[in-house]
Formats: C-alpha cells, sequence, structure tokens
C-alpha cells in the first residue's frame, strides 16, 4: 500500500514538475544568446550568473531544510517554492542588462531552493527505503519530460513564429500556472497521508548530517568543481559549430530527453547497484565534455548534449535516493538541504573557473581542466567504495 501511494504521490509531484520544467527550459537555452548578443555580456558574466544561479539555489537548501524540519510546513514550502519559480521567470523577459538577468535567474533558483528539500522529503516519506530509487526515478521523468517539451516549445516559437527572446520568456508563465494548479491537486490528495517522524530538526543537527554524509559530501565538491554547465555547451554548438538558434534549443531538447529516460531507468538500477552507477554519470561528463571540442565533426555536438543529459538523470536521482536510504526521516530534509548547499557552491566554484579559462585561454583549456577533476573524482569514488566509506 505505501509504496503505490510512493509511486501515486511521485506521479502528481512529477506533474507540478513537468510543467514548471516546460516553464524553466523555454528559458533556459535562450539565456545564454540573450545575454551575450542583447544584453552584450561577457561569456565570463555568462559564467557567472550561470554559477551563482546555481549557487544561490543549492546554499540556499540548507536554511530551507531546516526551516522545513522545524516548522514541518512541507506542503506550505513547496507551494512557496514553486510559486516564487512561476513568477519570477517571466519578469526576465524585461530586463534592461545582465545585471536584472542575475537577479531574476537568481530568484528561480531560491524558488527551487525553497521547495526541494521540503518536496523530496515527502517523496522519501511515500515510499518503502528499498523502492526510492524508483520513486525518485518516476519524479524525475515526469520533470524531465517536461525539459523535454519547454525547449520545443521555444525552438518552434523560435522558427515558426519568429518571436524574439523576450516575448518566449514572457510566455514562460502560462505552464508556470498550470503547475501551480496541480501541486493544490496533490495536496488536497496527500495531506495527511504522508507518515513523517515526529522530531524536528534543527541547526544542531548539522553536525550530525555532516559526519554521516561526509564521502557522500567529497565526491559531490569535487564532481561539482568539474562540472560543464550546459550552457557552455549552448555557446559552443553556436559559436563554435555555427549553429542557428533554433537547432541549438533543439539539441538542448535532447539532452532533457536522455535525462528523462536516464533518471527513470538509472534510479531502478540505482536500487540494485547502489553507488556503482555514479561511474557512468562521470563517464558519461566526460564523454560530453570530449565530443563538444571537435568542430571538424558536427554530429559530435549531438552525442555531447546527449551524454550530458545521461550524466544529469543519473547524479540527481542517485543521490537524492541515496540520502533518503542513510538519513533517518527526522534529518533527511537538514540533510538534503546541506547535500545541495555543497554541491552547488562546487557547481559555482567550477563554473566561474571554466568561464575564466574559456574566455582567457580558450574551450580546449576549460575542457583539459574539467577532464582533469573527473579523473580526481573517479579515484575517490573507488576510493570510497572499496573502503566501504557509505553504508546503505
Amino acid at each position: 500500500m505505501k509504496n503505490r501511494k510512493g509511486s501515486s504521490l511521485a506521479t502528481y509531484l512529477g506533474m507540478v514538475s513537468f510543467f514548471t520544467d516546460v516553464s524553466t527550459e523555454m528559458m533556459r537555452p535562450i539565456i545564454p544568446p540573450f545575454i551575450v548578443e542583447v544584453l552584450k555580456g561577457s561569456r565570463l558574466i555568462l559564467g557567472l550568473i550561470s554559477g551563482l544561479a546555481e549557487a544561490t539555489s543549492y546554499a540556499l537548501r540548507l536554511v530551507a531544510g531546516v526551516l522545513a524540519g522545524v516548522t514541518r510546513k512541507y506542503w506550505a514550502l513547496t507551494a512557496l517554492g514553486y510559486s516564487l519559480s512561476t513568477f519570477s521567470k517571466p519578469v526576465t523577459g524585461a530586463a534592461p542588462t545582465w545585471h536584472w538577468v542575475a537577479l531574476t535567474v537568481s530568484t528561480d533558483r531560491v524558488g527551487k531552493a525553497i521547495r526541494t528539500p521540503a518536496r523530496d522529503t515527502l517523496l522519501s516519506a511515500s515510499a518503502r527505503k528499498e523502492i526510492l530509487g524508483k520513486i525518485f526515478g518516476i519524479h524525475r521523468f515526469l520533470d524531465q519530460m517536461g525539459a523535454v517539451i519547454g525547449p520545443l516549445i521555444a525552438a518552434s516559437l523560435l522558427w515558426y513564429l519568429a518571436l524574439n527572446y523576450r516575448f518566449i520568456l514572457y510566455l514562460t508563465i502560462i505552464p508556470g500556472i498550470l503547475s501551480l494548479m496541480f501541486l493544490y491537486l496533490a495536496y488536497r490528495k496527500f495531506k495527511g497521508r504522508i507518515e513523517l517522524e515526529p522530531k524536528a530538526t534543527s541547526f544542531h543537527g548539522v553536525k550530525i548530517v555532516a559526519k554521516m554524509l561526509l564521502p557522500v559530501l567529497l565526491l559531490v565538491s569535487v564532481y561539482g568543481l568539474g562540472y560543464l554547465h550546459i550552457n557552455f555547451l549552448i555557446d559552443r554548438a553556436r559559436v563554435g559549430f555555427l549553429f542557428a538558434d533554433y537547432v541549438v534549443v533543439l539539441l538542448y531538447m535532447v539532452a532533457q530527453l536522455f535525462h528523462a529516460f536516464a533518471g527513470l531507468y538509472f534510479g531502478r538500477l540505482f536500487d540494485r547497484l547502489g553507488l556503482l552507477v555514479m561511474y557512468f554519470s562521470i563517464i558519461f561528463l566526460a564523454l560530453s565534455s570530449i565530443t563538444s571540442l571537435y568542430t571538424l565533426f558536427p554530429v559530435l555536438i549531438f552525442f555531447s548534449f546527449m551524454f550530458h543529459g545521461l550524466q544529469e538523470g543519473i547524479h540527481e536521482v542517485s543521490w537524492r535516493a541515496l540520502i533518503g536510504k542513510i538519513v533517518s526521516s527526522e534529518l533527511r530534509s537538514l540533510a538534503y538541504g546541506l547535500y545541495h548547499m555543497v554541491f552547488g557552491f562546487s557547481i559555482l566554484a567550477g563554473s566561474l573557473i571554466v568561464g575564466f579559462l574559456y574566455e582567457v585561454y580558450g574551450y580546449y583549456a576549460a575542457i583539459l581542466y574539467v577532464i582533469t577533476l573527473h579523473l580526481v573524482t573517479v579515484a575517490i569514488l573507488t576510493y570510497v567504495l572499496r573502503g566501504g566509506l557509505i553504508e546503505y
């Protein structure tokens, strides 16, 4: 019974995420050209905005996780987070400078920060630990199908209707409103049906959780430092491979499609193999970086986006499921917040380094740095697995 309830809740919240991602992914693939061409920002600025937005989101998840545990207002915080994201994205369309974009995109990510620990806690409490990979895989699949439809809509508007970037950003309000409607339906159906431990969390639990998750936090830190943000692939496809905007958006859609199915498949595989599946994530990210180098073979950029989507699906599902398995429910919202905060700051640092190397020394230097960090991540993961440092 609990397993069916978990699958049902994952489906409802997956539809919420579906429409939110339609909105988000209509925006994200046009942000790089909007910043570089319309607002005249440099690629270092692009790296700054990409990293700042993600770091803002991930850093605040620790506070959001504590707040969720202390107040136990999981549904209210989930609703607040989705509402912020819904209404901040169309405001981006009115941006006069890149500073405005930095603010509105970061606000969208603040919404994600607020909702994520509360929502993930609800999902992790809805089913047995043995199938949490499946539960998060269902949610991630629906989430990412929205990320497939969003770029497709954006590409269609760019190609068929020749709409400009600003007008597309304004249209993101429509799927955003639909996501809030589905969240209300989920709340009505599942309020009071999710079993959570009565004990609340606080900042006093940070030390306990940090010690418990130390190997995990070390791994995601190095992984984030070597992370090649998809905004750089978008820029590479436009500038290095000279693809038209609508083609680049379709390539972005390819990444989201493979992300969706990777989450669904590897979520189930994680329930059987555990952290071994993270080797696939590292390999796919390395392949994504390498195949983006060779501009003489345009077909390779397709594989670059495909590999990027595969690694996204694996690591998004695997880490969330892992935390649900190794952390008790009264500390889980705090654990999710701490994990996301550490990962976010590492992505910020990594994006700034990649942006600097790309701008000053060229794309090859940036990829050399990324590949080096991939190798370090493999070494740490191997050490963690051989030493049995993570038990679940």
